[in-house]
């Protein structure tokens, strides 16, 4: 079943996939490091993305994500005060 079909069958009346890709598109992910230790951080949702995940099967993420310590390879954002994670 495509994508289209999913989002129109969810009940979603009045809702277009293309505005839900737009939606998508919207959300970014940061990798922040504080005390050592590595976070994933993700942007709201904006309109009906949450849909597109639901159309795709899966859970939307976590607004943070602890990853551990030794966490390699993309860039991140670092300070010398850390933002209060719990707070997102």
């Amino acid at each position: 079943m495509g994508v289209y079909k999913k989002v129109k069958g969810d009940g979603a009346r009045n809702i277009f996939p293309h505005q839900v890709i737009k939606n998508l598109l919207t959300v970014r992910v940061v990798k922040l490091r504080c005390n050592d230790k590595y976070y994933l951080v993700r942007t709201e949702l904006n309109g009906k993305a949450y849909l597109g995940f639901r159309a795709a099967g899966i859970a939307v993420p976590p607004r943070v994500l602890e990853l551990g310590k030794n966490v390699v390879g993309t860039s991140e954002i670092t300070g010398e005060k850390c933002p209060n994670i719990g707070k997102f």
